[in-house]
């Protein structure tokens, strides 16, 4: 019977705390092992968690000084002794089949190395398109993880650690499986680190992005069948993040030259790109810097709108000519 890990940061969680564990441990599955992390919490979260170790053998906690939630999803890794992790953040909720689903999905698809849990790219269901997920959404074969312990949650960054350990784990592995039934209940509140994104500390970090996804592609060598895959974890994070924060231009082009150098130095426009993205990420890859792919966009948006406006007056001129005849024929026929 396979065992399931599940790693539970916290910190400073109590008014959630009850919720999340709860839902964990009403799982109709049973052989699961809870790693609750407790991340130098300040509130009553410690208490909790201890109130529940008494309570059920099956969870066991760590305390330690505050570090970050990369740093105790690591340590919540290096203490799991399951056949496969799944996390869950303390501030969220799970259906209580959550792990029976994903358990039958496993022994169904002959034990994959990486589950995506829930409608991630449900439309094609291929690895290459992913990019990233968030947290909640792998699930990791244990042994697998353990072949590749350069691979981990990275520290200290404002947001994307989850993207950045998901993007790698899934370049080294064909063997995914699409699990999408399982209900995982995200709870967003003003905490929340989308919430509190600092421009100027995201900046700095996305560069160190690229210099562990550099590290990576060049440790382990497998840029050539991840090209595709590196192109759409630039779509759904950088990317997405240059229009979406409050960045300012010199921000953004500063961000915008580390993509396109990523791009050039492996070769990513090698890969069938032009089915999958949208046009204006064609745009940009396609560019030599932002002021390129701003002059491409509104090259193309005028031609798009004066082409609009021409069909408009075409089709109108059309119409009301078939009205006027339609007019005449009627008054003909009243006569």
């Amino acid at each position: 019977m396979l065992k399931v890990s599940i790693i539970i940061p916290v910190y400073n969680m109590e008014k959630y705390l009850h919720e999340c564990i709860d839902s964990v441990m009403c799982q109709t599955y049973k052989n699961i092992e809870v790693i609750c992390i407790n991340d130098g919490s300040k509130d009553n979260s410690l208490n909790i968690l201890n109130d529940y170790g008494k309570q059920d053998s099956r969870i066991k906690i760590i305390d330690k000084e505050n570090d970050g939630v990369s740093m105790a999803r690591n340590d919540g890794i290096s203490a799991t002794t399951g056949d496969y992790i799944i996390f869950v953040d303390s501030d969220d909720t799970i259906e209580p089949d959550y792990v029976e689903k994903i358990v039958a999905d496993i022994e169904q698809k002959n034990f994959p190395d990486i589950l995506v849990i829930g409608n991630y790219n449900w439309y094609q269901r291929k690895r290459e398109v992913l990019g990233a997920l968030p947290t909640m959404a792998i699930g990791i074969k244990k042994s697998f993880l353990d072949k590749y312990p350069y691979v981990r949650y990275p520290e200290h960054l404002q947001i994307c650690e989850d993207g950045l350990f998901s993007h790698q784990l899934l370049a080294l592995t064909d063997n995914v499986s699409f699990v999408p039934h399982p209900y995982y209940f995200y709870r967003q509140h003003k905490d929340s680190s989308e919430h509190t994104i600092d421009p100027v500390q995201l900046t700095k970090d996305i560069k160190k992005w690229f210099d562990i996804l550099n590290n990576f592609y060049d440790k382990y060598k497998v840029i050539d069948r991840n090209k595709l895959h590196a192109l759409s974890f630039i779509r759904v994070e950088p990317f997405y993040r240059m229009y979406s924060v409050n960045f300012s231009e010199e921000q953004r082009n500063s961000i915008a030259e580390v993509l396109i150098q990523f791009i050039k130095k492996y070769k990513l426009l090698q890969s069938p790109y032009k089915k999958y993205f949208d046009i204006d990420f064609r745009f940009f890859i396609e560019s030599e810097n932002c002021s390129d792919f701003n002059l491409r966009k509104l090259k193309f948006y005028k031609f798009q709108y004066i082409k609009s406006t021409i069909l408009k007056h075409l089709t109108f001129g059309h119409t009301r000519k078939y009205y006027t005849q339609k007019q005449s024929d009627m008054k003909n026929k009243l006569k």
